[in-house]
């Protein structure tokens, strides 16, 4: 049986055959109602229709699964009722991926890099106030602004406006014990994929040499390098690596296939902090702790326990860095 479908961006009810919501003009594709024993929608686009769970009027359907997005006289979130629905819950990204919100990724992670420099040319320029510190502040926040802009526009474009629900940014406390784990499988992975070039390694020292810089301007450089590395890297590469590349690349191609190119890209792209021989080893060793970060993130089904990860792995690499500085 039909439900109303109301207009995704204001709640108006559309016309059968109206592809613009006739209050706020928002474009609708045409919908197709098929609906399953069980209450499950399939064939429709993304919208709003009768909650199946009879918990609200109204939930959120965006093409996949039902949300917790919710509307009775006012738009709320039932977050229970969806997670005690395991077999409704997609694994990965609340969108279908396509090849426009691919090139997308593709396309946004150039431009990151693309801030990065851009944002410490005036730096350079003015003759380099503020020492590395600045320039490692500066350059992160070129780079994150490209990456979450492109998470954000990706998720308005072909998800639901919302990045929390598009990426499954969620956090649980037991992702703490998953990210313990994990950082410590991520880090022999990591050193194992360099034994082979162990001597290499030796000779060419910290890739990154911008660390040590840091580290010797003392607590505030200290400081600086644990929110950084602890608190804004996993954020927001995760978010983009594992929440919206390798999403997009679990729908098209599986998990496998999508965890090893997000590995390697991911790695690939540390290459930037020393483009030589130091840099393709580390390339090399973050690789391999991004194919366990994959795995972290694909069977949680939630960035929370990617993110713990990635927070965790970066914690032991200061701890050491504050070892080897001590010596």
């Amino acid at each position: 049986m039909a439900k109303r479908q109301l207009c995704r961006r204001c709640g108006g009810v559309l016309g059968e055959a109206s592809a613009f919501c006739g209050k706020c003009g928002t474009r609708h594709n045409a919908p197709t109602y098929l609906w399953s024993r069980d209450g499950y929608l399939q064939g429709s686009a993304p919208g709003w229709f009768g909650d199946p769970f009879r918990r609200y009027a109204y939930r959120y359907w965006n093409g996949d699964i039902w949300t917790e997005h919710v509307y009775s006289g006012s738009y709320g979130r039932d977050v229970l009722s969806i997670d005690s629905q395991e077999d409704l819950r997609a694994p990965d990204g609340a969108w279908q991926a396509s090849f426009g919100s691919l090139a997308l990724s593709i396309v946004g992670l150039a431009i990151a890099f693309a801030l990065s420099i851009l944002f410490v040319l005036p730096l350079l320029l003015l003759g380099h106030p503020g020492g590395n510190l600045a320039l490692l502040v500066v350059s992160e926040a070129g780079l994150w602004t490209g990456l979450f802009g492109t998470c954000l526009i990706t998720s308005r474009r072909y998800g639901t406006g919302n990045v929390r629900t598009d990426f499954r940014l969620r956090f649980r406390w037991i992702d703490l014990l998953i990210g313990f784990v994990g950082a410590i499988v991520a880090r022999c992975f990591a050193a194992l994929v360099l034994v082979p070039f162990i001597h290499v390694f030796q000779k060419a020292g910290n890739p990154d040499h911008s660390l040590d810089a840091v580290t010797r301007l003392g607590a505030s450089g200290w400081t600086v390098l644990i929110v950084l590395s602890c608190v804004g890297a996993p954020l927001f590469e995760e978010l983009f690596f594992r929440g919206l590349l390798q999403g997009q690349l679990v729908e098209r191609f599986g998990p496998g296939i999508a965890i090893a190119v997000t590995a390697c890209v991911f790695g690939a792209a540390h290459i930037a902090n020393d483009p030589g021989i130091a840099g393709l080893l580390l390339a090399l060793s973050v690789g391999a702790a991004g194919v366990v970060l994959g795995v972290v993130r694909h069977f949680t089904g939630r960035l929370g326990s990617s993110i713990a990860t990635h927070a965790l792995f970066n914690v032991t690499a200061i701890v050491a860095l504050a070892f080897v500085g001590s010596r």
